[in-house]
């Protein structure tokens, strides 16, 4: 009957659809591994060149006046993003921005495990995680805070003072406290 012709139609469709989607994930993650985790690090790198979280005051006011951190990555990101947006459907392209803040974020979390901070740095670190949460925003076009949450909190330790409570914060994050020069041990 036509009515069972439209739903075997219907049917094949939806395991075209859902063929597809599975397709462009695995061109993602292919997208991901080749070429999308190799450039964020060099990013990140670059972005990183000559930067430092240890900062007195006067420190502290040139970069706010003058982040070369921040200039470096804008460059950067917005250069790729100009390379791949006109390669791309609108939608594939911010799954793709998606994953570039997966890559980004797990270096970027390793690389800070890594460094030392004062509050004053801490308070810089903090001011660059949002910058590059709204830079990666933009380019995809949405809300990307549940794949910065762990930076986010990461930063707030950092940046608060010493004695500030770290209640609800997990244990790895709070773990960043030793990374402070300018907090005793206790």
């Amino acid at each position: 009957t036509d009515k069972t012709k439209g739903q075997n139609a219907i049917d094949s469709l939806s395991a075209i659809s859902s063929k597809l989607l599975q397709a462009q994930q695995h061109s993602i993650d292919q997208l991901s591994t080749s070429l999308l985790k190799p450039c964020m690090r060099s990013i990140l790198q670059h972005s990183y060149r000559d930067i430092k979280y240890v900062l007195s005051d006067e420190e502290f006011n040139d970069v706010q006046s003058d982040n070369l951190f921040q200039q470096r990555f804008n460059l950067r990101i917005r250069k790729l993003g100009h390379q791949l947006r006109p390669r791309l459907l609108p939608s594939t392209y911010t799954l793709v921005v998606d994953a570039m803040c997966a890559c980004l974020v797990y270096d970027w979390e390793r690389a800070i495990r890594q460094s030392k901070f004062n509050m004053l740095g801490g308070m810089m670190f903090e001011k660059d995680v949002r910058f590059v949460q709204l830079c990666l925003e933009q380019e995809a076009g949405g809300v990307l805070r549940a794949k910065f949450a762990k930076l986010v909190q990461m930063a707030r330790v950092v940046a608060e003072p010493a004695e500030a409570s770290v209640a609800g914060v997990d244990k790895d994050v709070r773990a960043l406290l030793a990374n402070r020069v300018d907090v005793q041990p206790n």
